[in-house]
C-alpha cells in the first residue's frame, strides 16, 4: 500500500470528523452524567461509582493509545523495507497477540475484584462488610472486561490509521457513546446506578463489532511468526503503556486522597475531571490523529524536512483551537455545569463549587491538547523510552502537588485539580525539549510568534466575553420557567456566547495577521462543502 500524504486542506475533513465525532460523544457523556447527578446527586453511590471505575478506566485510557503510537510506525517500515505483503503478515501476528493478552488481564483482574475494590474507595462509607464496598465491587467486576475490549478496538484503530481511513474510527466513539447512554437509560429502573457499569461494557463491544470490518482489506496469513518484529513493538508498547498505567494511576491516588477528605469529595474531582477530560479529547483527537500516518511515512522515508512542517502546522493548530477552548472553559464553567448537571438532586451550590474546581482543571486542557501532538512526533520517530521516563516522574510530582495542595485549601478538590494542570504543564515541557533532541529543529520561533498572537486574540475574546456574560444570564434567567425551558435558555446562552467569542476570537486573529485562521476557514469551507480543494 503507498500512502499518499494528504494535502493540508485536506487534513481538515477527517480531523472537523473526529473532532465533531467527539464533541457528540462528549454530548452523550454528558448524558450518562447528568443522569448519575440527577438521580443520585453527590453522595455514596456516585462515589462508588466513581471508584469502581477509576480502575478499568486506568487500563482503558492507557493500554489502547500505546496501540496506534507503535503498530502504525513499524508497519509502515515494515513496508518500506520488505513490502507491504510483510507488513500485513506482521499486522496478523500483532492483532492475535492483543487478543490473547486482552482476555488473560480481563480474567486475572475479574477474579481479583474482591481485593482490589478496597484500595479504590477508602473511608468509613467502604469498610469491609459496608454497603458501599459491596457495590463498589460488584460495578467494578461489571467494567473489567472492557480492559481487553478496549486493547481490541484500539488495535484496529491502529489499522484503520494506517489504511488512512479516520471516518469509522472517528465515529466509533460515538456510537460507543451512545449504546452506553442508551444501556443506562434502558436498564435504570431496573438495577439503579449498577445500570452505568453495564452500559459502560456494552459501549465498547459495540464499538469493537464496528471496527471489524475492515480486517480483511489490512490482514495477511502470516508468514511464520516475525519475532524480532513482536519484541519491537512489544519494547515499545511496554514502554508507552507501563508510564500510561502509571501516568492514569493519578487518578487513583487522588480517588484514595478525595475520599479520604470526605463525603461528595470524589464525586466533585470525578465530574470536574470527566467534563476537563472531554474538552482535552474534543480538541486533540481530530488533528494529532490524522497527522500522526503522515508523520510515521515521513519518519519512515528519512523526510526531515516534511516531518518538521507538517508537526509545526499540527502545533500551531492544536493551539489555535485549544487556547480560546481553555479560557472559555474558564469563563462559563458555571453555566456549562449548571447545563449540563444542575437538575434533580444536584442542585445551584453543588454547581457553583464543580464550576470552581473545573475551573482549576482547565489549564489541564491546553496542555494535555498540545502535548497530544508533540507525542505524535516522538511516537512516529519509535521514541517510547524517553517520554515513559518523563511520565514516571510527573506522577510522582501530581501525587506530592495534591496531597500538598489540598491542605492548603478549604475546598480539598481544588488543590487536586490544580496539582493536575501544573504536572500537565511540567509534562509538555519536558517531552517538547526531548522531542528537540530527537527530531532536529522543530519551526520554534514560528510557533512562539503564532502562540503570542492566539493569547492576544484570546484575551481580547475573554473580555468581551465576560461583559456580556453575566448580563445574559441574568436576563434569560429572570423568569419564571419549567426544568426543560430553563435548560433550553442555558443552552441557548452557552450557544450565543460561544458564537460571540469565536467570531471576536476570529476577527482579532485576522487582524493580528495570524496567518492560521485563514487555513482554519479554508478547511471549514472544504468541510461544509462536501469536496476538497488544492492546498
Amino acid at each position: 500500500m503507498i500512502v499518499k500524504p494528504p494535502t493540508p486542506v485536506r487534513l481538515a475533513r477527517p480531523a472537523a470528523l473526529g473532532t465533531a465525532a467527539w464533541l457528540v460523544s462528549a454530548a452523550l457523556g454528558a448524558v450518562t452524567m447528568g443522569i448519575l447527578a440527577a438521580r443520585q446527586g453527590v453522595g455514596l453511590e456516585v462515589d462508588a461509582y466513581t471508584a469502581a471505575s477509576r480502575l478499568p478506566n486506568l487500563f482503558m485510557v492507557a493500554l489502547p493509545p500505546a496501540m496506534a503510537p507503535t503498530l502504525v510506525p513499524l508497519l509502515a517500515d515494515m513496508a518500506a523495507r520488505r513490502g507491504e505483503a510483510s507488513a500485513r503478515s506482521l499486522a496478523t501476528q500483532a492483532l492475535a497477540a492483543v487478543v490473547a493478552l486482552g482476555l488473560l488481564l480481563s480474567l486475572g483482574l475479574w477474579l481479583a475484584a474482591p481485593l482490589l475494590a478496597p484500595l479504590l474507595a477508602r473511608g468509613p462509607d467502604f469498610l469491609p462488610g459496608s454497603r458501599g464496598l459491596a457495590l463498589t465491587t460488584t460495578m467494578l467486576r461489571w467494567q473489567i472486561p472492557n480492559v481487553g475490549l478496549s486493547m481490541l478496538g484500539g488495535a484496529l484503530q491502529a489499522l484503520h490509521y494506517r489504511a488512512q481511513r479516520f471516518t469509522v474510527p472517528a465515529l466509533a466513539p460515538l456510537v460507543q457513546s451512545l449504546a452506553t447512554t442508551l444501556c443506562t437509560l434502558l436498564l435504570w429502573d431496573r438495577l439503579g446506578i449498577v445500570a452505568a457499569a453495564v452500559g459502560s461494557l456494552v459501549g465498547p463491544l459495540v464499538m469493537v463489532l464496528m471496527l471489524t470490518p475492515l480486517l480483511p482489506r489490512v490482514l495477511a496469513r502470516p508468514r511464520g511468526w516475525d519475532l524480532a518484529a513482536l519484541r519491537r513493538l512489544a519494547r515499545g508498547q511496554t514502554d508507552i503503556a507501563g508510564a500510561g498505567l502509571l501516568a492514569k494511576a493519578g487518578p487513583l491516588f487522588e480517588g484514595a486522597i478525595a475520599t479520604a477528605a470526605g463525603a461528595g469529595t470524589l464525586s466533585l474531582v470525578g465530574f470536574a475531571g470527566q467534563i476537563a477530560g472531554s474538552a482535552t479529547r474534543i480538541l486533540s483527537i481530530g488533528i494529532a490523529t490524522t497527522v500522526f500516518p503522515e508523520l510515521a511515512e515521513h519518519r519512515a522515508r528519512g523526510d526531515a524536512e516534511a516531518f518538521r512542517r507538517r508537526l509545526s502546522l499540527a502545533l500551531r493548530y492544536t493551539l489555535l483551537v485549544a487556547l480560546p477552548a481553555t479560557a472559555g472553559l474558564c469563563l462559563l464553567a458555571q453555566p456549562l455545569v449548571a447545563l449540563l448537571l444542575e437538575r434533580g438532586a444536584f442542585k445551584a451550590a453543588d454547581s457553583q463549587v464543580l464550576a470552581l474546581i473545573l475551573i482549576s482543571y482547565a489549564p489541564s486542557v491546553a496542555l494535555v491538547a498540545a502535548g497530544s501532538t508533540v507525542s505524535s512526533g516522538l511516537f512516529a520517530h519509535e521514541e517510547t523510552r524517553a517520554p515513559a521516563l518523563v511520565t514516571v516522574a510527573t506522577v510522582g510530582l501530581n501525587v506530592a502537588l495534591a496531597l500538598l495542595l489540598v491542605r492548603l485549601f478549604t475546598l480539598p478538590a481544588l488543590g487536586i485539580g490544580l496539582a493536575a494542570s501544573l504536572t500537565a504543564l511540567v509534562r509538555v515541557a519536558l517531552r517538547l525539549g526531548i522531542l528537540r533532541r530527537r527530531a532536529g529543529r522543530l519551526d520554534g520561533r514560528r510557533i512562539a510568534v503564532s502562540a503570542a498572537r492566539m493569547l492576544a486574540a484570546t484575551a481580547l475574546m475573554s473580555l468581551a466575553v465576560l461583559g456580556l456574560r453575566d448580563r445574559l444570564l441574568a436576563a434569560t434567567l429572570s423568569a419564571t420557567a419549567g426544568t426543560w425551558q430553563i435548560t433550553a435558555l442555558r443552552a441557548l446562552d452557552l450557544a450565543i456566547l460561544t458564537l460571540v467569542g469565536g467570531l471576536i476570537y476570529a476577527a482579532a486573529l485576522k487582524a493580528l495577521r495570524a496567518t492560521e485562521i485563514d487555513g482554519a476557514l479554508a478547511g471549514l469551507r472544504t468541510v461544509l462543502r462536501g469536496r476538497a480543494t488544492a492546498s
